[in-house]
């Protein structure tokens, strides 16, 4: 608890400012994301939870970076490391000060959007959007423990940051794969994102804040029209298996960082969970929809790509040289994305 509140002071010119940009933001922009004016008056667009929403997206991604960049300096981690708490109550300790500080900014734009309401002509039903900003906050822990597990799998700041880049568009190539490979006419992978289910929330409950509202019809009408042509189950399945996805994590997240050794720090990252699987995993992906897409027309162009995945392996050895075992499973995953590619023309299609 009290190093909980020694974070708190020490980020606390940080909360500030960031409290004070987006309140500045949203007073700036805020009346886009309420009103639209048109031919019929003033059509409600979207509630304000749609600010809270984009901010609570980016809080959550840099907050996750930032509030972990301790382990990333090895005068840092000597400091920290000396401190009187283990590594586990440490570690949690980070994870849910990271949460309480997006929590705080979050909250200050909640109050300042409630005031916006009720100081708008009866648009929304009040009642909804205090049950999305509980259930925003829960999922925003959510996405704090994902992005905080593939980012301490880092030894870098770089390698940290680049492997919640990486994390994002995961599930979104397999699904994709899948979907290219078989002809499937779905919208699976708008679901799969690691942001989906806090971006579902907001559209159920911008719903159900607009249908249970004292409006005038010819308002929610409109509403349906502009916002909810893609509402359906999934806007409430998503961010059910959103969070329930999140609880793997938050145990990989205390076993691995537990056993990570401080001599690891700004070492070359060779954990599972970053260059070293995603680099394959994507080059596999990368060939397939290259050659699926251009159909073989603009091979040549394939040089840029192996010039691309080149560069990362550099960032990730911090070398020109590529290990043999890299090379090897390198050569494969491009081998194979090359195959599976020809089956899906030549065969399957």
């Amino acid at each position: 608890m009290k190093y909980i509140k020694y974070l708190l002071k020490r980020n606390l010119i940080y909360i500030i400012i960031v409290s004070s940009y987006t309140i500045w933001l949203y007073l700036l922009i805020g009346n886009n994301f309420i009103y639209n004016t048109s031919h019929i008056g003033d059509i409600a667009v979207s509630p304000p939870n749609t600010f809270l929403t984009i901010i609570s997206l980016f809080l959550c991604t840099f907050t996750s970076c930032k509030n972990f960049s301790f382990k990333m300096k090895k005068i840092n981690v000597d400091q920290i490391y000396s401190l009187p708490i283990n590594k586990k109550k440490l570690f949690l300790t980070h994870l849910i000060y990271s949460f309480i500080e997006v929590s705080i900014i979050l909250f200050i734009n909640f109050i300042i959007c409630l005031i916006d309401i009720f100081t708008s002509p009866n648009l929304f039903a009040v009642g909804w959007f205090f049950l999305y900003f509980i259930v925003l906050l829960i999922l925003s822990f959510s996405l704090i423990i994902i992005f905080s597990f593939f980012y301490t799998r880092g030894n870098t700041i770089c390698d940290g940051m680049m492997n919640v880049i990486f994390s994002i568009f995961f599930l979104v190539c397999i699904f994709g794969f899948i979907n290219n490979l078989f002809d499937l006419r779905n919208n699976i992978i708008l679901y799969v994102f690691p942001y989906s289910g806090i971006i579902m929330n907001d559209e159920l409950f911008s719903y159900l804040m607009c249908k249970d509202s004292y409006t005038d019809q010819l308002i929610i009408e409109q509403y349906y029209k502009h916002v909810l042509y893609s509402f359906d189950i999934y806007n409430i399945i998503t961010p059910i298996l959103h969070f329930i996805g999140s609880i793997p994590f938050l145990y990989l997240f205390i076993k691995l960082n537990i056993k990570e050794k401080p001599e690891n720090t700004m070492q070359v990252s060779r954990s599972l969970f970053s260059y070293r699987f995603f680099l394959p995993f994507y080059s596999f992906f990368i060939t397939y929809f290259f050659f699926t897409v251009t159909e073989f027309e603009l091979v040549y162009l394939f040089i840029f790509v192996l010039v691309g995945i080149y560069c990362f392996y550099m960032i990730y050895n911090r070398s020109p040289k590529i290990k043999k075992n890299d090379l090897i499973i390198l050569i494969i995953s491009i081998l194979v994305g090359f195959i599976v590619s020809l089956i899906k023309i030549f065969i399957i299609n």
